[in-house]
């Protein structure tokens, strides 16, 4: 894969709360619902399948993640064939039943457990089969890049009492590990569902090497959390970097999601609501996650299957080149509209596997062009046309004189008519 780039820019620094286990104020609506609750977690509990409300008792509302995705014309274009998928996560149970034919390699454990293979919490099972996986049933699986490879990067084994800032900066350094690790790996995609209050330098010089590198990064933008007002809210981590894909959630229906994180480094939207995927219930049971509430952690999973299409249809563009199609291709509500809600719009699989870079797509500024100039006139230029101020009395005179001169010739008809039949009468009577 020859991956090299450099991409656009986007502000960073600051704290706020993990996208791991605080509480947060997220309301899910569209144009035609009312919000769903006033407070929810963020958190990685978010993947589970309550025991409460399994999906045949209480069935998810809307549609599912894969049709708003397009997946079925999607994959018709490319499924992700020879691209390296590394999940930073809590590891891959290779034996669930919706990764029996999935690609996955071996990986490596960067925690304190047995192998990558192991995955206690879940989670990174979970997101394995959102983006390899396969299953039938009422809500079947499917990955979202069915033949991409996916490589699991263990950092994340347990999940803590408490948010300390000390349990922070150690999975700062577990991310930096594992992103350092795919650079040396042959990793076309690291993506993670971590969403940190801080960075360090290290993360950001690891993030500039997999830059480098061509190693396109993946993150969520976040959430807010109860205590923060969306104007005063800070960045996360790793999305607030440069050369990261920062992604937000949209709900089932494609509508954007109160409490997400609006800063302007968020790059794009995608679906992070029922999306079928493995539960950690056991190694055969599957659920719809996120039925309640849509999470920007599903969506930047959704996002990294997304671009491995991209990636497997164009193997020879730079990550910037990869970000540009599918933040250009998104669907918003006008071409040059970059909103606070999901940025560049809704992730778009075809039409970022289709598009054609000549430079003149409106929207972000193209890698490959730079900005454009206004193009120029070609042909001659438009005859300038005094305006005539009696261009409304005109046509009323014509017509007046159209309308006389044809009751005239009327008239000479119906004349020369009378005086004919007058002579003819007069002949016959001779």
């Amino acid at each position: 894969m020859s991956f090299r780039a450099g991409r656009r820019g986007a502000a960073a620094a600051a704290l706020l709360a993990v996208s791991l286990s605080w509480p947060v104020s997220a309301v899910a609506t569209t144009e035609d619902e009312t919000p769903a609750a006033p407070d929810r977690w963020t958190s990685f509990n978010d993947i589970a399948c309550p025991p409460q409300s399994p999906d045949d008792e209480e069935p998810p509302e809307g549609r599912l993640s894969s049709y708003v995705l397009g997946l079925p014309s999607a994959h018709e274009l490319s499924t992700g064939e020879g691209v390296r998928i590394g999940l930073l996560d809590s590891g891959i149970n290779t034996s669930h039943v919706t990764l029996e034919n999935a690609n996955i390699d071996e990986g490596v454990d960067l925690t304190d457990s047995d192998d990558a293979t192991d995955d206690e919490f879940g989670s990174g099972t979970t997101y394995a089969s959102f983006l390899v996986g396969s299953s039938d049933g009422q809500y079947p699986v499917h990955g979202v890049a069915p033949e991409a490879t996916l490589v699991p990067i263990k950092i994340i084994d347990q999940v803590p009492e408490n948010m300390s800032q000390q349990y922070v900066a150690d999975m700062a350094d577990k991310l930096t590990e594992g992103i350092n690790w795919a650079v040396d790996n042959d990793i076309d995609i690291a993506v993670t569902a971590l969403a940190l209050p801080t960075g360090s330098p290290e993360l950001e010089e690891a993030v500039r090497e997999a830059e480098e590198a061509g190693v396109l990064i993946i993150a969520p933008g976040g959430e807010l959390t109860r205590n923060e007002d969306e104007d005063e809210a800070s960045l996360r981590f790793p999305a607030a970097y440069e050369s990261v894909l920062s992604v937000t959630a949209v709900t089932s229906a494609g509508g954007s999601v109160q409490g997400m994180l609006g800063a302007d480094t968020i790059d794009i939207a995608a679906p992070g609501q029922n999306i079928p995927g493995a539960s950690n219930a056991s190694s055969s049971a599957t659920c719809v996650v996120g039925k309640a509430y849509p999470s920007s952690l599903n969506a930047s999973i959704n996002a990294a299957g997304v671009a491995a299409l991209v990636i497997s249809a164009h193997p020879d563009e730079t990550p910037a080149q990869i970000a540009h199609r599918l933040e250009t291709t998104a669907i918003r509500p006008g071409a040059d509209r970059r909103t606070s809600s999901t940025s560049w719009g809704i992730i778009n699989p075809s039409g970022a596997i289709a598009f054609i870079d000549d430079g003149t797509a409106h929207g972000p500024v193209s890698p490959a062009h730079g900005e454009q100039p206004e193009p120029e006139f070609i042909g001659r230029e438009p005859i300038a046309v005094e305006p005539d101020p009696q261009r409304m009395t005109k046509p009323m005179t014509w017509i007046g004189l159209a309308g006389g001169g044809a009751l005239a010739l009327a008239l000479l008809l119906g004349a020369a008519g009378l005086w004919r039949g007058r002579n003819d009468s007069s002949d016959n009577e001779k």
